[in-house]
């Protein structure tokens, strides 16, 4: 495959739309951490798979590569995994967040309910959260 064999540094040097032209690939590459990415910069994209997939690859060392991983890195490592690697790599990846109530934490399950409605109807946003709840869906989140 030729993508697998694709140096991560190439989504660096040579992007696809110039500097110069695009706002998103000057926000990319100029907030770019290039210490998070020095243990990763010698890889394929091949060989990312397999230090994603290795006991490696823990929530740590993931926390302290995000940085140095780019939008386009993380897409081309995407394709050449199946299902199973994705879920096996995103098990990993710890994301707790807390506000008026903490979602993320291990051993739990927290689901949003978003309601809406076409035209906004006040009874059909109400009758789309009943719904949830009959799901069980809402837990954590209710708008």
């Amino acid at each position: 495959m030729v993508l697998a064999e694709l140096p991560l540094t190439t989504f660096l040097n040579e992007a696809l739309i110039p500097y110069e032209q695009d706002e998103i690939t000057r926000l990319i590459i100029d907030d770019h951490d290039a210490e998070a990415f020095a243990p990763l910069k010698h890889l394929t994209i091949g060989d990312f798979r397999n230090w994603l997939l290795s006991d490696h690859a823990t929530s740590e060392a993931l926390a302290a590569a995000r940085p140095g991983i780019t939008p386009e890195m993380a897409a081309a490592v995407s394709k050449l995994m199946r299902n199973q690697d994705l879920m096996l790599v995103a098990k990993k990846c710890q994301v707790t967040t807390a506000f008026r109530n903490t979602i993320g934490l291990p051993g739990r399950l927290s689901t949003r309910l978003q309601p809406n409605h076409p035209t906004d109807d006040v009874t059909g946003i109400a009758a789309s959260i009943l719904d949830g709840l009959l799901y069980g869906s809402g837990d954590a989140v209710i708008g």
